[in-house]
C-alpha cells in the first residue's frame, strides 16, 4: 500500500517529508504539493498569499486529480490542513479503482 500526501500551503517540506518517512517505509509514500519546487516561507501568512496568488483551491485540485489519475496501485490519500479540503473535494467527485 502506498500513502499519498496532500500538502498544505506550505508544500514539500523537510519537515512533511521527515514525517512521510516516519510513518512510511521509504519507497511507500509520494507527496503531492501545490509547487513544483520546494519554497520556504517565514510566515504563514507569506505562504496563504503565495498559495492564493499563484495556485488557488481549483488549480491544486486540478493537480492532485492528474497526480492521482496515474496511480496504479492501492493507496491512502492523506490531507493536511486546507487541502484535506482538496482531498475531499476530489473523493467526492471521482471513483479511483484503488481508493
Amino acid at each position: 500500500m502506498k500513502y499519498i500526501f496532500v500538502s498544505d500551503i506550505f508544500g514539500k517540506t523537510i519537515e512533511l517529508t521527515k514525517l512521510c518517512q516516519l510513518i512510511c517505509h521509504k519507497n511507500a509514500y509520494q507527496i503531492i504539493a501545490p509547487y513544483p519546487q520546494e519554497l520556504t516561507f517565514k510566515l504563514e501568512q507569506q505562504a496563504y498569499q503565495y498559495f492564493i496568488k499563484k495556485v488557488g483551491l481549483e488549480e491544486y485540485f486540478n493537480h492532485l486529480s492528474e497526480q492521482i489519475a496515474i496511480i496504479e496501485e492501492p493507496f491512502t490519500l492523506i490531507g493536511f490542513s486546507i487541502r484535506a479540503s482538496v482531498c475531499w473535494q476530489y473523493l467526492a467527485q471521482q471513483l479511483h479503482p484503488f481508493l
